[in-house]
């Protein structure tokens, strides 16, 4: 436990962190096991599973849905240190995804 606060950029409560801990193990996406006083928690879906159902929940939550809303708010935060590069990436994807669509 210890091992995620020190993690966090700006933790919360060491029991706020034990108690989002929690959730996860009863939401199937972390696990836990114990050795001695402490417990050792594991991913149970690979990263990028686990980032995409975040994101999918991040969007329907807090943006209506709507991927465009969450985009523009994405861009709005980093606006400031996006390098042409990721730009180009990202218009990329996008026109990949209007083939895809297509």
């Amino acid at each position: 436990m210890a091992d995620v606060v020190a993690e966090l950029t700006d933790p919360p409560s060491y029991s706020a962190v034990r108690a989002i801990l929690s959730s996860l193990v009863k939401k199937g996406v972390l696990a836990y096991r114990h050795q001695g006083k402490r417990y050792l928690y594991r991913a149970l879906d690979p990263k990028e599973k686990a980032q995409k159902s975040v994101l999918r929940r991040i969007v329907s939550t807090l943006f209506g849905g709507r991927p465009s809303v969450a985009l523009a708010a994405l861009l709005d935060v980093t606006g400031d240190s996006l390098t042409d590069a990721d730009l180009d990436e990202m218009r990329k994807l996008i026109d990949q995804a209007r083939k895809e669509g297509s």
